[in-house]
């Protein structure tokens, strides 16, 4: 049924609906145009697809997910981007599971190949696309992790040097905030460090607390 054919319930519907709903809070009611509800198609399928693989496949490892989706070695093997002619005869030789597992521990093939997202993907306890399906729908996702993790994060979503991340001191408390394309790309202009994101609040208490922490390391 096409988005311009979808009405609210009437009063004595019979509660057999599926649906997922968002409330718009007290007081207030979503007002969407047909327009509107096209452009969010794509937030929907994502929606779907995150609270799936969160409910019904209990949030599976990348490799688990892949070899049920994609049970030949060929399909799985191009579904992870290992499509050129060296990877390709790696596979052949070694077989998948030993080049996946090269990816993830050796930095240097994984760069070389262009396979830097992968590795990070497979090096993750919890799986890094739940959170891109999560943004994907329209949600807004917060982090909250050990200043190294934070600095990882910030390394990969701004693309800076593992000369230059080092000297990057994130305060404790106070949200970095980043507002993302859709391509899951960081929008806005970099600052003197190279870091999109912007933190919350007063900018002259957020680099006061780095400061802090930047002193606490020595």
């Amino acid at each position: 049924m096409p988005p311009e054919k979808w009405y609210e319930p009437a009063e004595d519907h019979d509660g057999n609906y599926s649906v997922i709903e968002q409330t718009a809070g007290t007081g207030f009611r979503h007002i969407l145009t047909e327009t509107e509800i096209r452009e969010r198609l794509a937030q929907l399928r994502a929606l779907e697809t995150y609270w799936y693989l969160r409910l019904v496949e209990p949030t599976p490892r990348i490799e688990d997910l892949y070899a049920s989706l994609f049970p030949s070695q060929r399909a799985r093997r191009e579904a992870y981007g290992l499509t050129s002619d060296a990877l390709r005869d790696l596979v052949e030789e070694d077989g998948l599971d030993a080049v996946l597992r090269r990816v993830a521990d050796d930095e240097d093939f994984a760069h070389a190949h262009k396979l830097d997202a992968l590795r990070e993907s497979l090096g993750l306890a919890y799986p890094s696309w739940i959170l891109a399906l999560a943004m994907g729908a329209g949600k807004t996702v917060l982090v909250a992790a050990h200043g190294n993790s934070l600095r990882a994060l910030v390394k990969h979503l701004d693309g800076i040097g593992e000369d230059t991340i080092t000297e990057l001191n994130i305060p404790t408390g106070i949200p970095l905030v980043y507002h993302l394309d859709e391509n899951l790309l960081p929008m806005g202009s970099p600052d003197d460090a190279g870091v999109r994101g912007r933190y919350a609040g007063d900018a002259q208490a957020a680099a006061a607390a780095a400061a802090a922490v930047k002193a606490q390391a020595g």
